[in-house]
């Protein structure tokens, strides 16, 4: 359980034993709010009724199609759904299986093009994951803490102003923040999310 006191855990377990709609219920039926969907679970609710008729029916019809020289109508479908609702500018979909397997694909991808553009590739305190190379580039320094530099990365400085905690939209202030180099190194590379 990453980023988990082991002794207060102990002390008072949480434990979840369902979930429905935007919240989880422990043990005790005690309502607990979902807050982090968006971060490492489900961002359109629990026991969706028609998400889980999909995801029953779908292994009937094709459960795995290996991604090396094959591929498969849906995958195609939803990448042309996904081009029409971006902004415009990308034109291209990579999906992955996992959360860190799409920051591991970004980093190189991010890796390639910051060497030819020699820019960073990471923010302070931004989260992109515990593994390797996400640990590397994000901003948390006690994720990187006891092993030092896993894979060598430049992070510029982050955006976030007290002013602009319960901003909503985009704050005012603070792009020239985003903008501002923190450091340069032999490897420099430019965090996907920051590309222009």
């Amino acid at each position: 359980m990453p980023y988990t006191c082991d002794r207060q855990f102990k002390k008072y377990p949480r434990l979840i034993a369902r979930a429905d709609g935007c919240c989880f219920h422990d043990v005790d039926d005690r309502a607990v709010l979902n807050s982090a969907s968006g971060l490492v679970g489900s961002r359109f609710g629990h026991n969706r009724p028609e998400i889980i008729e999909a995801m029953t029916k779908q292994p009937h019809v094709l459960d795995h199609v290996p991604p090396f020289q094959f591929g498969h109508s849906p995958v195609f479908d939803l990448a042309c759904v996904q081009k029409d609702i971006m902004p415009d500018g990308p034109d291209q979909t990579f999906f992955t299986n996992s959360g860190r397997e799409s920051v591991e694909t970004a980093l190189k991808m991010a890796h390639a093009y910051g060497r030819l553009e020699e820019r960073p590739n990471g923010r302070d305190r931004w989260y992109h994951g515990a593994n390797s190379g996400g640990a590397s580039v994000g901003g948390i320094g006690l994720n990187r803490k006891m092993y030092g530099s896993l894979v060598e990365a430049d992070r510029l400085r982050h955006a976030l102003l007290a002013e602009s905690t319960f901003s909503r939209g985009k704050p005012g202030r603070g792009i020239e923040l985003a903008r501002r180099r923190s450091g340069k190194s032999s490897h420099c590379m430019m965090h996907p999310g920051l590309l222009p």
